[in-house]
């Protein structure tokens, strides 16, 4: 005899200790799936707010070398316009990966790990700085990169960018 389990498309006959126990170990498979997936949500909801918020970050002080190096004359030759193209076109390639995690690219999972692992770098750079701003703002970066790169390490985020 063998019955379905409504909305699971899961079919238990008799297995294990009689009829009841299949629909058991069914039923408890179905759970982890379910917490599985509600934990992947979680993560890939955390990643995605890392991403977003280096992109942010990179923009933001891109504009501010543009903005600090055009108070300071305009008849030396500076570097600036070079740093804020840089910075620019490293936060389109963070936002390339943060699209790549959100439709499931295997790819990504490299280029997000390496993200972070320069999120820290600059933390710490940040927090050799002199002032309470730079402090402020390592704690900020660090934190999200901190969490960003145990997010990129788990087990769930690998499964979704395996599907």
């Amino acid at each position: 005899m063998s019955a379905l389990i409504p909305s699971s498309g899961l079919s238990v006959g008799r297995q294990g200790r009689g009829e009841w126990g299949g629909y058991r170990r069914a039923v408890t498979e179905m759970a982890e799936t379910q917490s599985d997936q509600h934990r992947s949500k979680i993560i890939i909801r955390v990643s995605v707010f890392a991403v977003a918020t280096e992109v942010v970050g990179l923009v933001g002080y891109g504009i501010a070398i543009g903005w600090v190096a055009r108070g300071n004359g305009g008849g030396k030759v500076s570097v600036a316009p070079v740093l804020v193209a840089l910075y620019l076109i490293f936060a389109a390639l963070v936002a390339l990966v943060g699209r790549g995690i959100m439709r499931h690219r295997h790819w990504a999972r490299t280029p997000y790990l390496l993200a972070q692992v320069f999120g820290i770098i600059v933390a710490y750079t940040l927090a050799r700085g002199t002032g309470l701003v730079p402090h402020v703002f390592a704690a900020i970066v660090g934190v999200v990169a901190v969490a960003g790169l145990g997010v990129g390490l788990s087990g769930p985020f690998s499964r979704w960018l395996q599907v």
